[in-house]
């Protein structure tokens, strides 16, 4: 099941945090586009 990704105002700040931070966002995107496309998430993307 695919979901529809929406980037609310939220996300978007944060988004501009991360940048600002120096974060890496390829990691974001990968993650958001395993959960979008309705995937299963691997235990190395787990923050304990």
């Amino acid at each position: 099941m695919k979901y529809l990704v929406k980037f609310t105002n939220q996300f978007k700040k944060d988004l501009k945090l991360a940048k600002k931070q120096n974060k890496n966002l390829d990691k974001l995107f990968e993650v958001v586009n395993i959960i979008a496309d309705g995937g299963t998430l691997d235990a190395r993307y787990l923050i304990l």
